[in-house]
């Protein structure tokens, strides 16, 4: 007998939750979006799995072989995913086939696929197989709630595929008088260690940091992930004329430097040394006297593989992005000091009244403190929706 439906849209949930519970442990997915999936059946879970890197088995294949090792049959479930079930071939299989392949009766999904070799053709497979399919924004408010839980997860991977770009943060430690450093660029250190520390866990939490060559001339920062647990990300840097000295301690391998096409066809001697060390030396257009920055995150998602990129700076550089509204978010760590004169956490932002500022402001999602600092995180109010 079926559940009273009231009973049903609750269990939906509060499946659904669990589901991005598991979704949230693939950390290694790259260009792939996270996934978690878990399988029902007489109200108990018989399987449950995620995606966990990129050319693995999707949450759903993963599922339905835990179901096979607790000697149980996917025949007559109630299927719950945070993404639409793909209906394409990639480096794995297309999993809509394996679900009705495996006799799910029900399935709900926490968002469908901005992929437009998916996008929305799972849903209609499944359908057409007699599956009773939904959406959990399909159940009121809540849900709605919940699937935009499942893409603010997937943040990155909706921006790559519909807007072929990473999601950009901007992250940075200001005194508060709003300076990252003082008039000579000194910056070390404006915030305290445990600032630090969760920095260090922004890193890892991202596909890719980027600098600008400023910042590389100035600081020689490392760029890796050392105060925190997590895998280093890509380390990006912006270098126009390719000045980047071969020595810099953010070159080797998982590093790319990205210079104008003109630089690296009259320095051809010093690309083929800074791809000695590991690096990858990519070449963009450029827009007036610079790289363009469309360009630039337009090769970082498509040929890189990056989806959310952290840009740690300097203030031309977080100026740029913010100035051309290719900012998607902000992570500002605000210490308690003053620093008086010195660079400015966008120095070289241009805005011309208040009306034209709203264009340059957060909607706040989270703010709290770390040590004596203050960290506050926000998505600039005018991005595009996911």
């Amino acid at each position: 007998m079926r559940p009273p439906v009231i009973y049903l849209k609750i269990m939906d949930k509060n499946y659904m939750r669990l589901a991005l519970e598991l979704a949230a442990k693939g950390a290694d997915t790259l260009s792939n979006p996270r996934v978690g999936c878990l399988v029902v059946k007489d109200e108990k879970i018989i399987g449950s799995g995620w995606h966990e890197k990129q050319g693995s088995d999707h949450a759903e294949i993963v599922a339905f072989a835990d179901i096979r090792a607790n000697g149980e049959s996917a025949r007559g479930s109630s299927l719950y995913v945070t993404l639409e079930p793909c209906s394409h071939f990639g480096l794995t299989p297309p999993c809509a086939p394996r679900i009705i392949e495996e006799g799910v009766s029900r399935v709900v999904i926490g968002m469908s696929d901005p992929d437009p070799r998916v996008s929305g053709e799972g849903i209609k497979m499944l359908k057409e197989a007699g599956i009773e399919t939904l959406t959990i924004r399909e159940l009121g408010e809540a849900g709605e709630k919940i699937e935009a839980e499942c893409k603010w997860m997937n943040r990155g991977f909706i921006r790559r595929v519909t807007l072929n770009r990473p999601w950009v943060t901007i992250k940075a430690a200001a005194s508060l008088d709003g300076r990252i450093a003082l008039p000579d660029g000194t910056s070390k250190w404006i915030t305290g260690p445990e600032a630090r520390a969760v920095a260090h866990e922004l890193r890892a939490e991202h596909d890719g940091i980027l600098v600008g060559i400023g910042t590389i001339l100035k600081d020689d920062p490392q760029l890796t992930v050392r105060l925190a647990k997590g895998r280093s990300p890509v380390r990006v840097i912006l270098d126009t004329n390719l000045n980047t000295p071969e020595n810099a301690k953010a070159l080797g391998k998982g590093s790319v430097v990205i210079c104008s096409a003109s630089a690296a066809e009259s320095k051809p001697s010093k690309k083929a040394a800074l791809e000695s060390t590991g690096a990858r030396v990519e070449t963009v257009r450029e827009k007036n006297g610079h790289i363009s920055l469309n360009d630039a995150l337009e090769t970082i998602a498509s040929d890189i593989g990056i989806q959310r990129l952290l840009v740690e700076g300097g203030g031309a550089i977080h100026s740029s992005f913010i100035g051309e509204e290719l900012a998607d978010a902000a992570a500002i760590f605000i210490a308690p000091k003053f620093l008086g004169q010195g660079i400015n956490v966008a120095s070289n932002l241009l805005v011309g009244d208040m009306e034209e500022s709203e264009k340059f402001s957060l909607r706040f999602t989270n703010t709290r403190f770390v040590g004596d600092d203050l960290l506050i995180e926000g998505v600039f109010k005018n991005v595009p929706e996911l």
